[in-house]
């Protein structure tokens, strides 16, 4: 055997080590963001949302929004996707037209003195997702 043929079954094994390191990878994150979402599903539900409620997010992390988002929607409610930067008079004729059940906001501050009572801050939203047990089984059975 030459060289070169050396040269490329070291290339392949390496590539074939890569591959396998990236679905691994892969997986782990699969599993921490189905993780994620089971808690933020339970915390939506201690926060009394049933099926069929809508819930706006107006968060400006965006992987914070997506957990919540999916957190909804296994818990078989609706998120509806709010602009952080809505005007406290926009944020309620928002509600108004949607009739969210909760907004999950950065905080209170800013938000109309109507709208507060229908505010989860972000910083109770990571508290209560740190102490959260994982809503268990498939969203179809959840939010039966």
């Amino acid at each position: 055997m030459m060289n070169t043929d050396f040269d490329e079954i070291s290339e392949q094994r390496s590539d074939e080590a890569h591959a396998g390191r990236e679905r691994r990878v892969a997986a782990a994150l699969r599993a921490e963001l189905r993780l994620a979402m089971a808690r933020a599903a339970a915390v939506w539900r201690d926060c009394g949302v049933e099926p069929g409620d809508s819930v706006a997010i107006a968060l400006a992390s965006h992987a914070e929004t997506i957990v919540a988002c999916l957190g909804v929607a296994r818990a078989g409610g609706v998120a509806v996707l709010v602009d952080a930067a809505c005007s406290p008079a926009e944020m309620e004729q928002l509600r108004a037209q949607g009739g969210w059940r909760f907004i999950l906001a950065e905080s209170r501050e800013g938000q109309a003195s109507a709208m507060r009572d229908f505010v989860l801050t972000r910083a109770e939203w990571r508290q209560a997702l740190e102490t959260a047990a994982p809503l268990t089984g498939s969203p179809a059975t959840i939010a039966a």
